[in-house]
């Protein structure tokens, strides 16, 4: 059952301002630590005296704990309400960062990290807040301009990882999502009204279990198995895990009342086509945001690379995400006037381009 939509704010106001700040605040702190983990694999594993494998779990596990725990806040964030969510989601974040810049071994580091990956929730959480501060006819331009944080987040961390690493060291880049995080916090509790709890919505733990072990069996396949000793075995039998827990998800939730998430609608061309054009999409975009600092560090000398610093692989990506920055909050303008199809065609294709 879908959430009734709240009672629409007739302006947004100072608090209103605050609020829409704070989540835009929220989602930066929280998609930093995954995005300057990735470039960071090699320092990471010099730093600790392990190697790039070993250290690769650092990065995993926060993939991990985000894919198994982001539809189960979302749920929570339902029933619950998701200022209370997103206000208790920010704190146990920040312990985990405060946990990966304190760790004596790589091993609190991928514990910490693991922990970070809670932050997976705070997208969603405060994609539901909005509606509560914005009138509707800014609706979209304020989801527009949460979403192109989340994106552009990916880029800025990049970029603020090649400046930390190179001038501080890797244990400053849990610093800075810490210092968002908190400035998140103090502005939602000040500004974003109290959202109401909804008595009916509940979360079936078997189902959210399934969901969440299967997605992270895939992960794992795509991820972690290829490193294993048989990596052909390994990899088809995370894979036969993950594709058996989602089965059996799926058969779960088509018996539910209450669904966690509603497989029916899937069959609506309106759904199935914007979720495959959001996964292709996301997919392009972070992929790129991974692979481009990856083949502009790698040595010179092997032919497969330009051999430059972090900070200069980083800076790649500094024109799309100011890009994405400056065009996420046109999103609810172009919607409301030409709809949403052109505009996905446009940016798909100056992409590719």
């Amino acid at each position: 059952m879908n959430p009734p939509m709240p009672p629409a704010p007739e302006r947004v106001g100072v608090r209103g301002v605050a609020a829409i700040a704070g989540l835009v605040l929220a989602t930066f702190g929280a998609v930093l630590p995954q995005a300057m983990s990735a470039p960071t694999l090699a320092l990471t594993a010099e730093s600790y005296s392990a190697t790039v494998a070993e250290s690769s779990w650092a990065l995993t596990a926060t993939l991990i704990v985000a894919v198994a725990s982001t539809p189960v806040l979302g749920r929570l964030g339902d029933a619950f309400g998701a200022r209370r969510m997103l206000l208790m989601l920010l704190p146990v974040v920040a312990i985990g960062l405060v946990m990966a810049a304190l760790a004596p071994d790589l091993g609190w580091l991928i514990a910490g990290r693991a922990v970070q990956g809670l932050a997976g929730g705070a997208f969603p959480l405060a994609i539901a807040c909005v509606p509560h501060v914005v009138p509707t006819r800014r609706r979209a331009a304020a989801v527009g301009l949460v979403t192109a944080t989340f994106a552009t987040g990916t880029g800025f961390g990049v970029v603020i990882a090649g400046l930390l690493v190179d001038h501080v060291g890797v244990r400053a880049l849990s610093w800075v999502p810490l210092a968002f995080l908190a400035a998140a916090e103090l502005l939602i509790a000040a500004s974003l009204p109290h959202i109401p709890t909804r008595p009916d919505v509940h979360l079936d733990v078997r189902s959210a279990v399934r969901l969440s072990l299967g997605l992270a069996a895939l992960l794992v396949a795509l991820t972690e198995a290829p490193q294993w000793p048989l990596p052909a075995v390994a990899m088809a039998g995370c894979l036969a895990l993950g594709a058996g827990l989602i089965a059996a998800w799926l058969v779960r939730e088509h018996r539910s009342p209450d669904p966690l998430v509603d497989p029916r609608t899937l069959r609506r061309r309106g759904v199935w086509s914007t979720h495959l054009t959001a996964m292709l999409l996301g997919a392009t975009l972070l992929g790129s945001f991974v692979l481009l600092p990856a083949f502009a560090e790698a040595p010179a000398e092997t032919g497969r690379g330009l051999g430059r610093t972090v900070t200069d692989a980083a800076l790649l990506l500094l024109p799309a995400s100011l890009a994405m920055l400056a065009v996420g909050p046109l999103s609810g303008v172009l919607r409301r006037r030409i709809g949403t199809r052109a505009p996905v065609l446009l940016g798909a294709v100056t992409a590719a381009a």
